[in-house]
């Protein structure tokens, strides 16, 4: 069951926010109804192996403080925030590669 549910518009899409199972989730809709992006807050055990395995390499000094799934039309990406000096904002493919953006 879905809680704190809020919705606003924003740039003629409805966007729709709330928790489901401990999870803050997020649901960006056209003006027809057709989904055009969904977010999701996900655990790092839930990344895939590929994109664990950059972090570890590249960023093992770096906190992370949020992961995101997100799901855009057929595409699945992930958005990390990590904690440093300042914070900074990824965003991963599947197959672990670093997108400049979605």
């Amino acid at each position: 069951k879905a809680t704190n549910v809020e919705w606003e518009m924003e740039n003629k899409t409805f966007e729709v926010d709330f928790k489901m199972d401990f999870s803050e989730q997020e649901i960006l809709f056209a003006p027809n109804g057709k989904i055009v992006m969904k977010k999701q807050e996900i655990k790092i055990s839930e990344l895939p192996e590929e994109i664990k395995l950059q972090l570890k390499r590249n960023f093992k000094n770096e906190t992370i403080d949020d992961i995101q799934k997100i799901t855009k039309g057929k595409s699945v990406y992930y958005q990390i925030e990590l904690e440093s000096p300042e914070e900074k904002q990824m965003f991963f493919s599947e197959n672990g590669s670093l997108v400049k953006s979605i």
